[in-house]
């Protein structure tokens, strides 16, 4: 489908499903990447915005293309950071390495004082936020648990930072946290069950609000989903379940609990994991 707008034609973009993120594929051939910065100065008096030392070595590590990701959390790379008060960062980005790294030298710079020594850098993964979290929970167990002290809330990178542990043993444990790359199938069956999981939370909150207001299994009607029905990279059906049954409903529920339960694991300590309780029995 195209248009014309005076001089201008534009058309309706259509996700190709087997296309390559180029800049994926790239970052994906030159591997994984870790630099020693102890020796380069990075612009961090002058606040510059690119330091071309540092733009040459990332030349293969670019933003990735998330166009199609539907606002999903698909794919980027993993990266920690090592800085002379031996302070470590862990993080995740799907836009350029370059322009983070900048930020972090010269936002943690001005507020700390801080230098970067050393920098890993993942290839492209699927993934990245669930994969930091692992990231997260491995330094947090190697930590001395010292907190950074907060000077400017809008600083970018004074959060997920960790003292007290190796940054050679960081990047020995990063190594061992499975992941998938970035491929055109790959990126396809991430968004498929992102699809779905976003699908079957919006009928699960329909669901709760209808039964807390009273209404019974049989008068239950499904929320408008309209919007996906816009071109997506995947044709997956939203959902396995048959919403005009029961059971299928009470299924429904219990995703949402046991999927709860998962993302508490993800982010908190094994001692600190509770188990949830499964949905009360409503009525008729």
């Amino acid at each position: 489908m195209s248009d014309k707008l005076g001089d201008i034609t534009w058309s309706v973009h259509v996700p190709n499903p087997e296309a390559w993120d180029e800049a994926a594929r790239t970052a994906t051939e030159a591997g994984e990447l870790l630099l020693d910065l102890r020796d380069i100065e990075l612009g961090y008096a002058s606040g510059t915005k690119q330091n071309p030392v540092l733009a040459g070595l990332l030349a293969r590590h670019q933003a990735l293309n998330t166009w199609d990701d539907e606002d999903f959390i698909i794919r980027g790379y993993l990266y920690l950071i090592e800085f002379d008060s031996g302070w470590i960062k862990t993080g995740y980005t799907a836009n350029s390495p370059l322009v983070r790294f900048t930020s972090h030298v010269t936002g943690l710079y001005r507020t700390h004082g801080f230098k970067i020594t050393r920098i890993w850098l993942s290839i492209p993964v699927i993934k990245p936020r669930r994969m930091e979290y692992e990231l997260e929970r491995g330094a947090r167990r190697r930590s001395d648990r010292t907190r950074l002290k907060v000077i400017d809330s809008k600083c970018v990178g004074e959060s997920e930072m960790h003292h007290g542990l190796g940054f050679d043993e960081m990047v020995a444990f990063a190594r061992t946290i499975p992941i998938k790359p970035v491929t055109p199938e790959n990126v396809v069956a991430e968004l498929s069950e992102c699809r779905k999981d976003k699908y079957e939370s919006r009928v699960r909150r329909r669901l709760l609000a209808h039964l807390q207001t009273g209404g019974s299994w049989k008068d239950f009607e499904l929320p408008d989903v309209s919007d996906f029905d816009e071109p997506s990279l995947s044709s997956a059906p939203l959902t396995d379940l048959d919403f005009t049954k029961r059971d299928d409903l009470e299924e429904l529920l219990r995703r949402g609990q046991r999927g709860a339960q998962r993302e508490w694991a993800l982010t908190h300590r094994p001692d600190e994991i509770r188990p949830i309780k499964l949905t009360q029995d409503w009525e008729d």
